[in-house]
């Protein structure tokens, strides 16, 4: 059945016109190659169970709808392989091998041979979001597992369920925000980085952690950070799409101090109180009647305006998946070693970092920290210098 496109994912669309595709690759790391036959059957009857799973657009404006589709076959990219560090050749190539479209397909599954070997789930992010490809490849392990997958509920979208929440529109804030470290790309260049950092290690409030770090790297800086919320509940049952609201947050002047962590936890908390992720989401619903060439011409002309002027209005985004159970991913005999999604760069945005951490069930927990960013903020040296400070925080004793 076709659902309404939320406010959010016209700016996921309109995103993936300026700075193409705007995905989200989902990665499973495996200690050996899945059997590619069960897992293609496997891929095939998860479709099958639920056909929301890559849908395309049909419609326009407020009648702009999430049809079903086909489901893609599973791919092989039998020469694609990164490890730590600057990974930006190989998202660029998991970009093209994954070719998506919100025409179709806006799904795609990848096996990537290794070592190690990875299946990666690679989806607009006008689909769904970190969570929602979670609750896919945990399904498509209960597949392999011989477990049928639940039945799809009625898919609700971030909207709906912020406003249901009782969130109210809220004015977006001025571009008065720096970025995160002094920017020094070239304004010219349209292209991304991307960096990953595992972490041997998992601390305590690791959220907090990373974002005390940040106040650290820009002291005196005005630095405001949108932090996803994930909005799902029990009673919904299996949600796949875009179902996350956004906390934005003033990291407060005592956030780069001796006691930043307990700060910045503090605030974080004080805004989920006060209900502020359901505001900034249900803001992000006046869009859905405007044009996606509109939404997308004025994203583009305020990124360079505000690119000229190093001043936005959120310095960056956050997400904390929190802990994952990775044998919940295991492929069949291949068993998961980490998981990861790895966030797009949106062109208004300095930085979008996804934390996650992997919990082998043995008592060993290890953070994965991947950060992109555009190119025209910051060079290769200067997001690697942030995203080591950022890692060099989440490892300090506590």
């Amino acid at each position: 059945m076709a659902r309404a496109v939320s406010g959010m994912e016209r700016l996921w669309l309109a995103a993936g016109r300026v700075a193409p595709p705007f995905a989200v690759h989902a990665v499973v790391e495996l200690d050996a190659v899945p059997d590619e036959r069960a897992l293609a059957l496997a891929i095939g009857a998860l479709h099958a169970a639920w056909p929301d799973l890559s849908p395309r657009l049909a419609g326009v404006l407020r009648g702009a709808r999430w049809a079903p589709a086909p489901a893609p076959p599973l791919a092989l990219c039998p020469d694609l392989t990164w490890e730590d560090g600057d990974i930006s050749a190989a998202i660029a190539a998991l970009d093209a091998a994954a070719a998506l479209d919100p025409d179709g397909p806006s799904l795609r599954w990848l096996l990537v041979p290794g070592p190690p070997a990875r299946l990666v789930l690679s989806t607009l992010h006008a689909i769904t979001d970190g969570r929602g490809a979670l609750t896919m490849l945990t399904a498509l392990a209960e597949l392999l597992r011989g477990q049928a997958p639940p039945p799809l509920p009625s898919q609700r979208h971030e909207g709906d369920e912020a406003l249901a929440r009782g969130g109210r529109p809220v004015p977006p804030p001025r571009a008065d925000a720096a970025a995160p470290y002094a920017p020094d790309g070239d304004p010219a260049d349209r292209g991304r980085r991307t960096l990953r950092r595992r972490v041997a290690l998992a601390p305590r409030a690791p959220l907090a952690r990373a974002l005390a770090a940040a106040a650290r790297a820009r002291p005196g800086a005005r630095l405001r950070v949108d932090v996803p919320v994930d909005l799902r509940r029990p009673a919904l049952g299996p949600q796949t799409g875009n179902l996350s609201g956004l906390l934005r947050v003033e990291l407060p002047a005592e956030a780069g101090g001796p006691e930043g962590v307990a700060v910045v936890d503090a605030a974080l908390r004080a805004a989920i109180d006060a209900g502020a992720h359901l505001h900034t989401t249900a803001e992000a619903q006046r869009v859905r009647a405007w044009p996606l060439w509109l939404i997308a011409g004025e994203a583009e002309r305020r990124a360079a305006a505000e690119r000229a002027r190093g001043a936005v209005p959120v310095s960056f985004t956050f997400s904390n998946l929190g802990r994952v159970p990775l044998p919940a991913l295991d492929m069949g005999s291949a068993r998961c070693t980490s998981f990861y999604p790895i966030p797009p760069a949106a062109p208004g945005l300095p930085a979008l970092c996804t934390l996650t951490g992997g919990d082998d069930g043995a008592g060993r927990v290890h953070l994965e920290l991947l950060v992109s960013a555009p190119a025209r903020w910051a060079s290769a040296p200067t997001l690697a210098a942030w995203v080591e400070a950022l890692g060099a925080a989440l490892e300090a004793p506590v």
